[in-house]
């Protein structure tokens, strides 16, 4: 979390759920920790070279988060 902590405060943003940046609860949604996500993650495989691709849907209270935010 540290790797997208230091940018988002550089440029001033706030991160969802985040104790430094955060803003408690965002969108009144409650988080189990940071709102942070990576949909999908594509990696070289270090032995066989072969591509793995692993998705993520949205956790639950991501999707709420999100509607919540879009209505505003």
């Amino acid at each position: 979390p540290h790797q997208f902590r230091s940018p988002c405060a550089f440029r001033g943003l706030r991160l969802g759920g985040s104790p430094v940046l955060g803003a408690g609860r965002p969108g009144g949604v409650k988080l189990s920790g940071q709102a942070l996500h990576a949909r999908q993650l594509t990696l070289t495989h270090p032995i066989t070279g072969e591509t793995v691709v692993a998705i993520a849907p949205l956790p639950p209270n991501f999707d709420t988060l999100l509607q919540r935010l879009r209505q505003r």
